[in-house]
């Protein structure tokens, strides 16, 4: 009994946040959870349940936000590593915008000065996008999966964010303005300007500390 102990605790150890993380919904999202699969659900035209989701967005020109996503716990400085397979199923022109995974700090970009640092999301042509760089990556596969990996370097001066497709680089974000205290990650659906009903699925999602 007493080496099962220490084997345990060596375990729980070297796997970092990995085993550690508990998923929940962000802002009294809907979503289901089956057999390691996250699966999230938007309605075309359902306002998402974050204070600013029902705001607008003057210079991006929508009416409000569309969301089903979890997030994990705060986490401090260090670098961290998150992958996950993913689905996307639609049947129509892409969103604006939508969200596959987020980093984040706690408030909103549309309405306050410090939001999240970095996400990577789809863009209205079909290609991923980060926070700034808005086009010029490769296309999203649709209705077929998919694997992210990223890596997040959290510091005291810059939050640096780096992601690959299939094993493919495909956007760097370092966000030096403001840095917070504390980030989180969150991933799931949240989108704007949408032209249909869509879901994403999520499998052999992970979450570690590095170093």
């Amino acid at each position: 009994m007493k080496l099962f102990f220490i084997l345990s605790t060596v375990l729980l150890l070297t796997t970092g946040v990995a085993n550690a993380v508990e998923w929940k919904a962000s802002c009294n999202s809907k979503y289901s959870y089956f057999k390691g699969t996250y699966t999230f659900k938007v309605k075309q035209g359902k306002v998402g349940g974050c204070p600013d989701d029902s705001k607008k967005h003057f210079t991006g020109g929508w009416k409000f936000s569309e969301r089903s996503e979890v997030k994990g716990k705060k986490l401090g400085y260090g670098k961290y590593e998150w992958s996950a397979t993913v689905t996307i199923e639609r049947y129509c022109k892409p969103s604006y915008r939508s969200t596959i995974v987020q980093v984040h700090s706690g408030t909103n970009t549309a309405q306050r000065p410090m939001g999240p640092p970095s996400f990577l999301a789809e863009n209205y042509e079909g290609k991923f996008r980060g926070i700034r760089n808005k086009g010029t990556l490769v296309g999203v596969p649709i209705n077929e999966p998919f694997d992210v990996f990223m890596t997040v370097n959290f510091t005291k001066d810059y939050v640096n964010t780096v992601y690959y497709i299939n094993g493919e680089h495909v956007l760097t974000e370092k966000d030096k303005y403001k840095i917070p205290k504390k980030i989180y990650f969150k991933f799931g659906v949240y989108r704007v300007k949408s032209n249909c009903d869509a879901k994403q699925l999520y499998t052999n999602v992970k979450l570690k500390k590095v170093k």
